[in-house]
Order: C-alpha cells, then structure tokens, then sequence
C-alpha cells in the first residue's frame, strides 16, 4: 500500500544515509530553514521516498521498482529542480513527464585521506559574494542569496591578486558525513598554473579539519576537473547522476 504523507522531515534520514554519497544533495532539502515548519510533503513506499521542497524534489530508493507506483503522485501544477536525481530513475520520470532539460550529469567523488598542509589559503568573505556570482554559471535570481548563505555557512578558498579573487571555490552543503564543495573558478588568464591544485588541497583541508569528508559532483565531460582530482586520489564513484528540471509539466 502506498502511504502519501505529511511528517517530519527527519524521518526520511533513515532512507537517505542508506547512501549518503549517492544522496548528498538530499541533505539540503531536509535542513533547508526556510521550509515552513520542518515539515516536507513525501511519497513514500518501503526505502523509497519522493522529497518536494519549495526549489525542487528529490528521489531516493533502493529498489527502482519501488519508485514506478510513487511518480504518479508528484502533483503536476508546477516546474522541479531536479536536485541530484540518480541517472537511473530518468526514464521513469520521462515516462510521465514530457518536458525533462539535463543540465548536468555528474559523477560524485570523494576524497578519503588527508594532505600535509603546506600552506593557509584565506576564505570568501562576503564582500566577495556579488563578483562571485558575476562569475557562476547557474547565476539567477536567486543565486547572489544562495552563494552568501554558502560563503557565511560553509568552508572556501580563495587566491587574490590586488585584493581580487583570481581562483576560489566554496562549498554548497554538508551533511552528517559530507560537505559537497564545487565552484572551482580560476579566471582565464591565470590558468595553467596550477591555482586550482592549490586552491582544492585548501578547502580539502578545511573540510577535514570540521570532521567531514570532502565530495564534489562532476559533469562527466569536465576533463580537467577529472585530471586534477584523479592527480589528488580522488575516488570516482561509478552510478551518475543528474541536475536538471521538468518544465510545463501540464500539457
């Protein structure tokens, strides 16, 4: 029987720390503070549950089967993000909505060992936070609120040159386990000259000093972000998945 429910949203950890890689990103919606009142609508069946926040929906299972009976519930009167959805779960999602954009397909990396630190990189502040967000890619409306809420919560590195940032990356959330760093910038002119080495040792650095392992997610075809972490002893983690969005979901 399928159970469409209201409850507390720290319930559904049980299902997401069955994989806290695969499921990083979930931890963002469960701790989100601007959800109203810790509560977050689920569908749910057995280890599989379908999480709707405000900004987006989250999908977690172990068994893909148990997720077919559940999509038909996600309300369709509105667009999702598609916050780190497994790759797997796509072709049931397509089977029931017709407007699916992939923006990203990644895979997750994690970092298990520690360096010796050689050097004390500074951090973003939130001065930085308006020419960062000039820089994103995914920059919108809601992006400059959402990059100083990372800088101000979460660790970052930055390399400056006359006071400027000329490489940076910072963090986009943290679970009990992990901290998803990403955002690895260097500008053009400064590239090739191994910045954004330096830059990830540090904030490796700093994650590991707070007692978290480092994660990033990474777009498949990112050639050199691959080389940088397979030169770093990152390990790859072989399932990919996605970032994306269902759009005009009603005909």
């Amino acid at each position: 029987m399928i159970a469409v429910q209201k409850i507390g949203k720290y319930k559904v950890l049980e299902i997401v720390n069955t994989n806290p890689i695969l499921n990083m990103r979930f931890y963002s919606m469960i701790f989100d503070p601007d959800e109203s009142t810790n509560i977050i609508p689920l569908y749910f069946r057995y280890k599989t549950a379908i999480m709707i926040v405000s900004w987006g929906i989250g999908i977690f299972t172990r068994c893909l089967e148990d997720v077919i009976p559940l999509i038909p519930h996600i309300p369709k009167n509105r667009n999702y993000f598609l916050n780190g959805i497994e790759e797997r779960i796509l072709p049931l999602l397509q089977d029931t909505f017709n407007n699916i954009i992939v923006n990203d397909l990644c895979h997750p990396w994690t970092f298990e060992g520690t360096f010796i630190k050689n050097e004390f990189l500074e951090s973003l502040t939130v001065n930085d936070t308006e020419f960062i967000n000039s820089m994103w890619s995914y920059r919108d409306e809601n992006s400059i609120q959402f990059i100083r809420k990372c800088i101000e919560s979460l660790p970052s590195s930055v390399i400056r040159e006359n006071q400027k940032p000329i490489a940076w990356s910072f963090s986009y959330d943290q679970s009990p386990f992990h901290i998803n760093m990403g955002n690895l910038f260097v500008q053009p002119e400064y590239r090739r000259k191994g910045l954004g080495r330096r830059i990830t040792i540090d904030l490796v650095n700093k994650v590991n000093k707070i007692n978290r392992k480092p994660l990033v997610h990474v777009n498949i075809n990112n050639k050199a972000s691959i080389k940088l972490l397979t030169q770093l002893n990152f390990i790859k983690h072989p399932e990919k998945i996605i970032f994306g969005d269902i759009i005009n979901i009603e005909d």
